[in-house]
C-alpha cells in the first residue's frame, strides 16, 4: 500500500492534488490550472462528468482504494469525507 501524499485534495473525487500528473484541471481558458479540482474531474472550466452523483463518486473511490490495498476500516473513514468535498455541497 502506498502512503497518501500530503496536501490538498481534489474537491470532487478526493484524490491528492500532488498525485495529479497534469498539476490540476484547467479553467475555461484551457491553460490556467485549477487549485480545487484534478485533471480527471475538471477540464476547460467544467466537470468532465457533470451528471456524476455523490454516490457514484463514493463507489469509484471505494474501488480505487481497494485496488491500492487500503484496509477496509480506512476505506470506510475516507468514504465519508467525500460528502465534505466542495462539489457535493448543496
Amino acid at each position: 500500500m502506498q502512503p497518501i501524499p500530503p496536501g490538498p485534495t481534489c474537491q470532487s473525487c478526493g484524490r491528492p492534488m500532488s498525485s495529479d500528473q497534469n498539476g490540476g484541471g484547467t479553467e475555461m481558458d484551457g491553460t490556467t490550472r485549477s487549485i480545487e479540482y484534478c485533471s480527471l474531474c475538471y477540464r476547460n472550466g467544467m466537470f468532465t462528468e457533470p451528471n456524476l452523483t455523490v454516490d457514484e463518486a463514493i463507489s469509484r473511490m471505494q474501488e480505487r482504494l481497494r485496488a491500492a490495498g487500503v484496509p477496509e476500516p480506512v476505506i470506510e473513514r475516507n468514504l465519508w469525507a467525500v460528502y465534505r468535498l466542495d462539489r457535493w455541497q448543496d
